[in-house]
């Protein structure tokens, strides 16, 4: 289960949905009958919340920390999907590596992390590939569509907050992202 965080992040506080989850996850993992492993991913800040699993599963756990990806895991997580029938499309050659470059170094630049970027950056360049009716991004799509990655994750926020469902919200989102923003000597970055 990825990205497991979502079930506080995306459910009212107080919900029941967590108690729930953790619930199916401990039957799951204490079954007998059923071979399987469980492998449940969640972001480190969300741990504290995750503490009453861990102590419940404690005998059948393994904690390991997933540390950053390297070049060579990036440049896989993008032509992955490409080598998937269904997707139908590819990269142009060697634009995955320029991808890694640009991500790890927009990266290590702003401090961000570099897969919440990769994420971004390729879901964005795939589904602009798609409405110009083409099978195939290269790097003409990669700065006309997005002007590289520089910026990718604030002009993610930036085309989200501008969508008409959240149209309603956008005077406070605006305000909480300001309150968000650490100013540094290379500029303005999402903290």
């Amino acid at each position: 289960l990825d990205q497991l965080e979502e079930v506080f992040t995306q459910n009212p506080r107080g919900s029941s949905r967590p108690a729930e989850l953790f619930r199916a996850v401990e039957l799951l993992v204490e079954s007998e009958a059923l071979p399987v492993k469980v492998v449940l991913s969640y972001r480190t800040e969300f741990r504290g919340e995750f503490f009453p699993l861990e102590e419940r599963l404690a005998r059948h756990a393994r904690t390991l920390a997933v540390r950053e990806v390297g070049r060579a895991g990036l440049v896989e997580a993008i032509e992955g999907p490409s080598r998937l029938p269904g997707y139908r499309f590819s990269f142009e050659e060697g634009l995955a590596e320029s991808l890694a470059s640009d991500i790890l170094a927009g990266a290590r630049k702003g401090g961000d992390k570099a897969l919440p970027v990769l994420q971004i950056v390729c879901r964005q360049l795939f589904e602009r590939m798609r409405a110009k009716g083409l099978d195939e991004i290269d790097a003409a799509l990669y700065q006309d569509a997005l002007g590289g990655t520089r910026g990718a994750l604030e002009r993610y926020v930036e085309e989200r907050l501008a969508a008409p469902e959240h149209a309603a919200r956008f005077a406070m989102a605006r305000q909480i992202l300001k309150a968000l923003t650490v100013k540094e000597e290379a500029g303005e970055r999402f903290s």
